[in-house]
């Protein structure tokens, strides 16, 4: 799945359950897993192209914000690190639009124009 670097603790700890689910239903893990509690499930869109975040440059891409944070127009949601000139100070990657962070690059290896975050609303 990937480290703490790139994905907070809630998506590690669903990682985790989901590890031991599969490992009790193959007669591995003896041990009943436990059920976590679920928040009411919502449907969202991202239908204007403000939703979605590109990097203008190229670089490693460092997310600052967690997988359903809140986010506000203007607000940033991670930065591009240039390689070729680390001497340079990062590239901010800000929200066109407002709502939650539905998605973010796993990968921290990005190129321009590569899809970086994307940012939803529920759907009313």
């Amino acid at each position: 799945m990937g480290s703490k670097a790139q994905f907070g603790v809630e998506t590690l700890e669903i990682t985790r359950r989901g590890v031991d689910h599969v490992l009790h239903w193959a007669d591995i893990l003896r041990q009943k897993p436990a059920v976590a509690t679920q928040g009411e499930a919502q449907v969202v869109e991202a239908g204007d192209e403000q939703d979605y975040l590109m990097a203008t440059s190229s670089g490693l891409f460092e997310p600052l914000l967690e997988l359903g944070d809140p986010v506000q127009n203007g607000q940033v949601v991670g930065r591009i690190h240039d390689l070729e000139h680390p001497e340079c100070a990062p590239e901010d990657v800000m929200a066109r639009s407002s709502g939650l962070l539905f998605a973010r690059r796993s990968v921290p290896l990005t190129s321009q124009g590569e899809c970086v975050a994307v940012v939803t609303r529920p759907v009313a």
